[in-house]
């Protein structure tokens, strides 16, 4: 009688590990998905980029609301550079009043936006240059909360993203716009990417 019961419990038992590993079911997977819903992922389920865009579009979304450099800005190193600065406001060295590292202002424009080797020297001149820091000109600065609503992948690999962004200004105002984003492949960023450009409003192209 006790071997007939065992005998039933370890049945039951392999048909439930066997089951298990039959269910098409990823924890890792599952998690990503529910983060970007979260986020504010728009993308429509039966989208034939889906599944491309799925990949990308977290860390899309990371680097767009870490994001301080619109329209002109690319167009200069120095703007890229005094822009990103809202950004790097905890690295300032709190002995030197509105200084922050070259190093931290170096990594963060190569890893956002692919600029590398910089001569610092000839950054913010106007002002008092210290060697090995980058002075952050005091001013109010506009927080940028986006949420995509499409992604797609032109032929030379890039992406250009389009989302609807929500704009804080410092001095209490906030409006939605739209942004159009272009970015290109950077795998020696943690990101895996760059942006490039970056259009809010009428100046945004429409993908």
């Amino acid at each position: 009688m006790k071997f007939r019961v065992l005998k039933t419990v370890a049945l039951v038992l392999c048909v439930v590990l066997l089951c298990s590993f039959s269910l098409p079911f990823s924890p890792e997977k599952n998690i990503v998905l529910a983060e970007e819903k979260e986020q504010g992922i728009a993308l429509l389920d039966n989208s034939p980029e889906m599944d491309v865009n799925m990949v990308y579009a977290s860390r899309f979304l990371n680097m767009l609301n870490h994001n301080f450099v619109y329209g002109s800005d690319f167009l200069e190193v120095e703007n890229v550079i005094n822009s990103s600065m809202p950004a790097l406001v905890k690295y300032l060295n709190p002995e030197l009043e509105n200084y922050i590292e070259e190093t931290y202002v170096a990594d963060y424009i190569f890893n956002m936006y692919g600029i590398d080797f910089v001569d610092f020297k000839n950054i913010n001149t106007d002002f008092e240059q210290l060697d090995g820091f980058v002075y952050m000109i005091p001013r109010g600065y506009s927080v940028y909360k986006h949420n995509i609503v499409s992604i797609a992948e032109n032929e030379d690999g890039s992406f250009s993203v389009l989302t609807s962004v929500e704009i804080s200004s410092h001095d209490g105002e906030t409006v939605n716009d739209i942004c159009e984003t272009l970015f290109v492949r950077n795998e020696q960023s943690p990101f895996g990417f760059a942006i490039i450009s970056s259009e809010i409003g009428a100046e945004a192209l429409s993908i």
